[in-house]
């Protein structure tokens, strides 16, 4: 049996840049969700906020901020850390966030999904046992919202990502939409997760280039 690395292998692990990517502070993590999700809370679009925060931050590779973004949606206030909604809200909220997790699987390369996963779980694994096998299903839009914010924080997938955009697009001829559904699918709508996935990225993005700047400095 196996029981320790070599120095070699051990310094060679440590090389091509193994560690998890740092997420923002907390405060700066909270502002953005909070002006998003307002921004979203007056589109009537906060479900395919939540959707595409999740698997942008997913792909990101942020793992802490999956915990931070559950915990502001299932806490009134941010600064009372025992505020907490009701139990069935909180289920509802990481339903969506694992079904979005696990849609992220299928279209986003493993090796960059698997990692962020613990942190996320960790934050709702009490909640995710609750969840029965209807909760958190995704309509054809959402699930479209689930490519593009997957693709765009990928990055380099330009066919892929123009594809989902037009499965967004298209779901407005489906019958029977939600509210939310027919006005993402809208071309307005489609601008607006497109737009509000880069405003997420680049709130994450300045964070690392502060990090590089300090480390050459």
């Amino acid at each position: 049996m196996v029981k320790h690395l070599s120095p070699a292998i051990k310094h060679l692990l440590t090389l091509r840049n193994p560690n998890v990517l740092p997420s923002p502070p907390v405060a700066k993590l909270n502002a953005l969700f909070a002006r998003t999700s307002q921004d979203a809370k007056l589109k009537n679009a906060e479900t395919g906020w939540l959707v595409l925060a999740t698997c942008a931050l997913l792909t990101a590779n942020r793992p802490a901020s999956i915990g931070h973004l559950y915990r502001f949606v299932t806490r009134p206030n941010m600064n009372e850390p025992n505020s907490r909604v009701n139990v069935a809200h909180a289920v509802n909220k990481a339903a969506l966030m694992r079904e979005s997790a696990l849609k992220t699987f299928i279209i986003q390369s493993y090796g960059t999904v698997l990692s962020p996963l613990p942190g996320g779980t960790r934050a709702f694994h009490d909640e995710s046992g609750l969840i029965d096998s209807d909760q958190g299903n995704l309509s054809r839009a959402l699930g479209s919202v689930v490519g593009i914010a997957t693709l765009r924080a990928e990055g380099r997938v330009g066919p892929q990502l123009t594809s989902h955009t037009f499965g967004l697009l298209k779901a407005r001829y489906l019958e029977g939409l939600s509210a939310e559904d027919a006005w993402l699918s809208s071309d307005e709508g489609t601008e607006w997760v497109l737009r509000t996935v880069d405003e997420i990225l680049d709130v994450i993005s300045s964070e690392d280039q502060e990090v590089e700047v300090e480390v050459k400095l």
